[in-house]
């Protein structure tokens, strides 16, 4: 009504889903941050949302790495294996410390349904420090 040709975003015609995942796809972004980065240099088509995690939130919406096409799940949105069933894998592994813990992590040798933030993922249903963790000492 201000006549400014300025429409909320809310309130914008955008792609389907798909079609603006596709677009995502073909300019090969790494991360939210660079999606960012590259929406404010002007370059984004008009009806591709900025925060397509809102426009899109059960329209098929399964997360950034889904969309921008680089597999990458959040950390909070990957499946593990149940705490006692992990950590039973994990003290196979006989490291000694937690310096062993985040170099073995690294390696990429730590299966995907393992967290290498077993604290975080963890807390509450059993975690008990990394020495718990590693099987070292009681």
């Amino acid at each position: 009504w201000l006549d400014t040709g300025v429409v909320a975003a809310r309130d914008k015609k955008y792609r389907s889903f798909k079609e603006a995942q596709t677009y995502a796809h073909k300019l090969k972004i790494k991360n939210f941050k660079d999606w960012i980065y590259f929406c404010k240099s002007g370059k984004k088509a008009d009806d591709i949302p900025v925060y397509a995690n809102e426009s899109y939130r059960n329209k098929g919406w399964k997360g950034w790495g889904d969309f921008l096409g680089t597999g990458v799940i959040a950390a909070k949105d990957r499946k593990y294996k149940q705490f006692k069933e992990a950590r039973a894998h994990v003290q196979k592994l006989k490291l000694k410390n937690r310096n062993e813990w985040m170099i073995f992590c690294k390696s990429r040798k730590k299966p995907d349904d393992i967290p290498a933030c077993p604290d975080q993922i963890y807390k509450n249903k059993g975690w008990n420090g990394f020495r718990d963790w590693l099987g070292i000492g009681k």
